[in-house]
């Protein structure tokens, strides 16, 4: 963890352990292997070249600690630990309470821990396992990550009331020219919405950035440009009179439940996984052939 972090406080808390707990053990490691593993920086550690070459030793260790671990769970047949779910965009979306609901059910002894970030957070964090499964939308790159498709949301593009003329007769040029509300790079809507005006070769006009649907819903309503967002957040605000559509944008995404490929064999993961293909209508995975 600090190898990947390159940072003992951080590794620390990532790891629910004191700093010199941490400290500690890497000095314990350093005085029984016999080579230095980390130097100090301004920012933090540097992994030195034995880390580097000893690294992939060492998670081939812990895989296959986990690996006897997760063997001797089998064996007890009974589902108990941890698992950490990367969520986003908002509960109702990704069913938090339903999904909480079953695991309780069917698994008392599992203990669910709920993380919410943008999308792009949710990728890096099983690449670090600091989560175990999450929640994604748009293409999910393939090769390291397993991804579940659960639906395709619609998006659209929406605009203060007070811009229905500039909205009337435009075309993408102009749409493109108006202030934009957008969001940050780790967002799905920045990735969709970057895409689509680089294949219309358009330059947006990008005013400031937020990062949830409830904010880019105030700011576009108090009048302070465009954004995109989900179709059906944006039919329930134009219904208060918050804001307008403007419908000459069709636009869907995909939203996946997705973990790492590695660690499809996990129980708790098959299980989590199991709970979301019910919940769903979807078809379960064979861990087996993914």
């Amino acid at each position: 963890m600090v190898a990947r972090l390159g940072h003992l406080t951080q590794a620390a808390e990532r790891l629910h352990l004191s700093q010199p707990t941490v400290t500690g053990q890497i000095k314990a490691l350093e005085e029984e292997l016999g080579v230095r593993l980390f130097e100090r920086t301004a920012r933090g550690v540097k992994p030195t070249v034995y880390t580097e070459k000893l690294l992939p030793s060492a998670e081939r260790i812990i895989e296959a600690a986990e690996a006897m671990a997760t063997s001797a769970q089998e064996l007890r047949q009974e589902l108990s630990g941890k698992i950490r779910i990367g969520t986003i965009i908002d509960a109702d979306l990704v069913r938090i309470v339903e999904l909480s609901a079953r695991m309780r059910t069917r698994y008392p002894h599992v203990e669910i821990e709920f993380h919410h970030g943008l999308t792009g957070w949710v990728l890096e964090s099983l690449k670090k396992q600091t989560l175990d499964v999450g929640f994604y939308i748009g293409e999910v790159p393939t090769g390291s990550f397993v991804a579940r498709h659960l639906q395709d949301l619609k998006l659209c593009v929406i605009a203060p009331p007070g811009f229905h003329k500039k909205l009337k007769n435009a075309g993408w040029n102009e749409i493109s020219a108006l202030p934009w509300i957008w969001t940050p790079k780790a967002g799905a809507y920045h990735r969709i919405a970057s895409r689509l005006f680089r294949d219309l070769r358009l330059k947006p006009n990008v005013i400031m950035e937020a990062d949830r649907e409830s904010t880019l819903i105030n700011l576009v309503a108090a009048g302070m440009g465009l954004s995109l967002t989900r179709e059906d957040v944006a039919r329930s605000a134009m219904r208060s009179g918050k804001i307008i559509i403007w419908d000459k944008a069709q636009l869907t995404a995909p939203l996946s439940f997705v973990a790492l490929r590695k660690r499809l064999r996990d129980p708790m993961i098959q299980s989590t996984d199991s709970e979301i293909a019910e919940m769903w209508n979807v078809r379960p995975p064979n861990a087996a052939k993914p």
